[in-house]
């Protein structure tokens, strides 16, 4: 049975996004500068948990959500659960509750005596020691499996063990054997590529590599670090004109593999902006990534993995699919959208969800956006199924600047007719986007 709305188990589930900074060496790779406001924006996103939880679950949040979209929610078929308010630190939610032993100690004394399980987002060696000191079951495998998993090297040689197409090119442990296997790309014709450090996330540590000049500046920038034998990076043809698919398995604890869901990503170079769905595929490409799926999972259940892992994957110009570039070993974006997605299932819509990071001269609320689709006739209606839903409500006016604008991010999903096209809906919210204020 799926975790995604199981209920058969009491669940607690903790979006403790941003802990995999901790895999991150901060003396290799390429310096960057970190948005200090993330890690507030990313817990406020613990909200989008509501879509795959039950009302007898309970999640922990930093801030309560917004009624009127609690409400509009259950349209739906999404409920809320209760939930714990815990201090909006800068920190990842799972931190926050280790580190304080009181609410660490509320946490145990809340759940004595009840059969629960305990389900992160991600999971963390922190994660784990909640759930010893509680005495909670854990949903997934271990945290130094996880790690290893998303780590993009050794991604691409379980990818190559089983036999599965790679991208031209290879894995550098240092500086000389990243000219090498440039040299070896450029002679087979490649004139840009892309550049992956092995950990991040939303493109994060993923560079796009125009030219020879370019390459030679990343080339200096990139540090390699003689201690850490573990950091190596990949460099891989750039490849144009292609789709990105992310497609979700779940490996249950006895070993059986499930494909979940299925979506179109939408990439800005190198960087996740949102996701499309379904996608549009063949019955021969749907019957690939099944059977892609399978001999992964298996891999992995062998390597001693169990619960949700997303896989990214390109199909190029002539088709051709390259069924795993990389693994995240967690939750993804779009694992909370998949009963939300359901709902439309029997409906021939397709759904365009994306992203936005937007600063408001004023401060910005679920019901005021909500009149601005009104006021642009783009309000959904559920007697047409069609129109932009709002996917959230805490991550609206999060923070004030020091110029007096308003920090948001905002999560909308456009529905419309199978047979519309995908860039006019595009469009249409990079539009409404700008009239936000």
């Amino acid at each position: 049975m799926s975790i995604i709305k199981d209920s058969g188990n009491q669940k607690i589930l903790i979006y403790n996004s941003g802990i995999e900074h901790e895999w991150e060496d901060k003396k290799t790779g390429v310096r960057k500068v970190n948005n200090l406001k993330e890690q507030k924006i990313l817990n406020r996103q613990a909200e989008l948990l509501f879509f795959i939880s039950n009302a007898e679950d309970t999640v922990y949040v930093v801030k309560e959500s917004d009624p009127e979209f609690l409400k509009d929610m259950e349209v739906f078929g999404i409920s809320k659960p209760k939930t714990v308010v815990i201090p909006d630190l800068d920190l990842p939610i799972s931190k926050i509750i280790v580190e304080n032993e009181d609410i660490l100690q509320d946490l145990k004394t809340r759940f004595a005596g009840q059969k629960v399980l305990y389900v992160p987002y991600i999971l963390s060696s922190h994660d784990e020691k909640i759930s010893e000191y509680c005495n909670f079951a854990i949903y997934g495998s271990s945290s130094d499996l996880i790690t290893k998993l998303n780590n993009k090297a050794n991604a691409r040689r379980i990818v190559e063990e089983i036999g599965l197409s790679c991208i031209e090119g290879g894995i550098c442990s240092s500086k000389e054997e990243l000219e090498e296997q440039y040299n070896k790309l450029k002679g087979k014709g490649y004139m840009r590529f892309v550049l992956k450090e092995p950990y991040n996330s939303a493109g994060k540590g993923v560079f796009f590599i125009k030219d020879e000049k370019q390459f030679y500046s990343f080339l200096k920038m990139m540090r390699f670090n003689n201690e850490n034998k573990n950091f190596e990076v990949i460099i891989e043809g750039w490849i144009d004109d292609k789709r990105d698919i992310n497609y979700q398995i779940e490996i249950s604890k006895e070993g059986e593999v499930k494909l979940i869901a299925i979506t179109e990503q939408i990439i800005s170079v190198t960087a996740y902006k949102g996701s499309l769905y379904p996608p549009k595929l063949t019955k021969q490409q749907e019957d690939y990534y099944n059977d892609c799926a399978q001999k992964l999972g298996t891999k992995l259940y062998q390597m001693g993995f169990s619960g949700i892992i997303g896989i990214d994957s390109i199909i190029d110009k002539d088709g051709t699919i390259f069924p795993a570039i990389e693994f995240n070993a967690r939750f993804n974006q779009s694992t909370f959208y998949i009963p939300f997605l359901n709902y439309f299932r029997n409906h021939s819509k397709r759904i365009l969800i994306r992203s936005y990071d937007v600063k408001t001269n004023n401060s910005l609320n679920y019901v005021r956006l909500k009149e601005i689709l009104r006021e642009n006739k783009l309000l959904y209606c559920n007697e047409s199924k069609k129109g932009i839903i709002i996917l959230n409500s805490s991550c609206l006016s999060i923070d004030k600047d020091s110029d007096g604008q308003y920090d948001n991010r905002i999560y909308l999903a456009n529905v419309y007719d199978k047979n519309d096209k995908d860039d006019s809906r595009y469009e249409e919210m990079d539009n409404l986007i700008k009239v936000i204020n």
